[in-house]
């Protein structure tokens, strides 16, 4: 059995463990509570009608009676949304490259009169930086009687990593809806905003006036117009400042994820040529060297016998020698 020594250069160990700190710093998940709000920043979301909206742990006397202890922090909020009702929102800000809301949803074994003012319907629609994102989300009760936690009702991918502002909008004028509104998870990504530092701080006299204003968004499923008030959420970058910055972000990220890969094949490379001699060295040390066998012995070697007929004269001389050594 060969044994094969393989002796890993504590460099390469520190390399891959900065490697993959930093790719792990470069993006962080943070999150947007129904009651704590922002993770980092503390800022709550906005409820729209204050009024109409409800802390759902501290409803004791609501048909729909969850599990504080699967919900996120054990609160999350709720509304019951009349046909002739405004439209029932939630607003928050981020900044971030990804969004996913998360909500409850209920499913009453029995729907309509029964329930009175409840509901298991919900009817969805989105806004993200004053444009519909074109998803909506709906759904029906099972009758199961059964609530189903920590849902996604909507997940956004790869949006530019600047200011954003998002609102969760129902506003049904058929049905009866509710929203259960649990939390929301965005991708900060850290790398991209040390870059663009300094294009934020240069366009932010022009973020600053378009943060004051007032963004009118219409929803595009119920027809319903949604005011947002950004007053606050971060303000955002001018588009040409935006696109800059991302097409300099995409290629500072290229080189650095770029050079670490090539780095990493490089030393696996240098690891493989050093296993490959050492193993080379050592059948070279096994054809001419045996470390077991013993020094001090000696190995015999064949001599064929002499004549028989030498033998007998040889035999004969001596024993005459040896009577004439007697008689002196």
């Amino acid at each position: 059995m060969i044994s094969i020594d393989i002796q890993v250069p504590l460099s390469f160990i520190l390399f891959l463990s900065f490697f993959a700190a930093h790719i792990q710093a470069l993006e962080e998940f943070r999150y947007i509570d129904d009651q704590d709000g922002d993770s980092v920043t503390g800022i709550v979301p906005i409820y729209s009608p204050s009024t109409y909206w409800q802390q759902g742990a501290s409803c004791f006397l609501c048909e729909f009676d969850p599990d504080p202890s699967k919900t996120f922090h054990g609160t999350w909020h709720d509304i019951t949304h009349e046909t002739a009702d405004p439209p029932a929102t939630v607003e928050f800000g981020f900044t971030g490259i990804t969004l996913d809301v998360y909500c409850l949803l209920p499913n009453f074994e029995f729907e309509g009169e029964l329930l009175g003012d409840y509901t298991s319907n919900y009817n969805l629609s989105f806004v993200l930086d004053g444009q519909p994102v074109g998803q909506i989300f709906t759904h029906e009760s099972d009758l199961s009687g059964d609530i189903r936690y920590n849902v996604s009702v909507l997940s956004l991918n790869n949006l530019a990593p600047v200011p954003h502002t998002f609102a969760m909008i129902g506003a049904s004028t058929v049905d009866r809806l509710t929203i259960q509104f649990d939390y929301a998870k965005y991708t900060f990504d850290n790398d991209t905003q040390l870059s663009t530092s300094s294009s934020v701080a240069s366009s932010s006299a022009v973020s600053s006036s378009a943060a004051s204003s007032r963004v009118t968004s219409t929803v595009f499923s119920d027809s319903v117009t949604s005011t947002l008030r950004p007053s606050n959420i971060p303000s955002a970058t001018t588009p040409s400042a935006v696109m800059s910055s991302v097409q300099q972000q995409n290629i500072n990220r290229a080189a650095i994820i770029g050079g670490s890969i090539g780095g990493i094949f490089a030393l696996l490379l240098l690891i493989v040529i050093i296993f490959v001699y050492r193993r080379y060295k050592h059948r070279i040390r096994r054809r001419f060297y045996n470390p077991q066998r013993d020094i001090r012995r000696i190995d015999p070697f064949y001599s064929p016998p002499p004549p028989y007929g030498s033998y007998v004269a040889a035999t004969k001389e001596t024993r005459f020698v040896e009577e004439d050594i007697k008689h002196r």
